[in-house]
């Protein structure tokens, strides 16, 4: 996985930031850059393309799994609703005759990515460079690691956790195998920043995480800093990495 593409800002899930068109000319033709992606229940994301007139138009072929748009600003804006395979038929009405496309869209369960800066909790799977992606399922509340440089489907190691909150501090226990042995690993998240905590709590445990108060972070950022409750000088530093989304392959999709 590499870092220097990971990096953007909290807008692409705060603000649903838009990818937008490259190109205005109306000659140019309708152009996607690829004919197949992969989008999160719950959050609105964008599918960038280039080209094509102002009168284009979109139908999802099951739109009870997602929902599609085209917005003001020509990005072809999509949002997960349930987990499942569907397609979107994109038509450029604007010219004889029509260009349509079609596009393949999985909408998998929720996940956010971060890769791993800085490891000095001593566990192998969190080396730096691995991502750890938090995913929720259903209820169910699973993390996957993938080594560095490696395809987002082959999954290197995977666990459980869950979020708590004491005294109104955030925590994050883990729930692991490393090196053949189980662990089970309570990790402070006094020093994530406000806003990353926020996400945790909206699209993974909006309920648990509501009481959540944290004077000791700063009100921006983009790290994820877990820090053992039993050794604080043991600590994981990961950035959030929004751009990565694990396929359904992972999900058995």
């Amino acid at each position: 996985m590499n870092i220097t593409k990971s990096i953007l800002g909290f807008a692409l899930l705060l603000c649903c930031v838009l990818f937008t068109g490259c190109n205005s000319d109306d000659d140019t033709p309708l152009t996607f850059y690829g004919d197949e992606y992969s989008v999160r229940v719950g959050v609105n994301e964008g599918i960038p393309f280039t080209g094509g007139t102002n009168d284009l138009s979109v139908k999802v072929a099951n739109p009870y799994l997602l929902e599609a748009s085209i917005s003001q600003l020509k990005g072809l804006v999509v949002t997960g609703k349930a987990v499942g395979r569907t397609s979107i038929a994109v038509s450029d009405n604007g010219v004889t005759p029509a260009v349509n496309k079609t596009l393949k869209v999985n909408v998998v369960p929720m996940n956010l990515a971060f890769v791993v800066t800085d490891n000095q909790s001593g566990y192998s799977i969190f080396n730096a460079g691995n991502g750890i992606f938090l995913a929720k399922e259903g209820s169910d509340y699973k993390f996957y690691v993938v080594e560095r440089n490696s395809s987002l489907d082959k999954i290197y190691a995977k666990g459980t956790y869950s979020f708590s909150v004491e005294s109104g501090r955030p925590y994050i226990t883990m729930n692991f195998l490393d090196q053949g042995q189980s662990k089970s690993v309570k990790f402070s998240l006094d020093s994530t920043p406000l806003g990353l905590l926020s996400i945790l709590q909206r699209y993974l445990d909006p309920e648990t995480l509501k009481d959540f108060k944290n004077d000791n972070a700063s009100s921006d950022g983009q790290y994820l800093m877990m820090s053992e409750v039993e050794a604080s000088s043991k600590y994981i530093r990961a950035i959030f990495s929004p751009v990565y989304v694990l396929p359904p392959s992972v999900f058995g999709i």
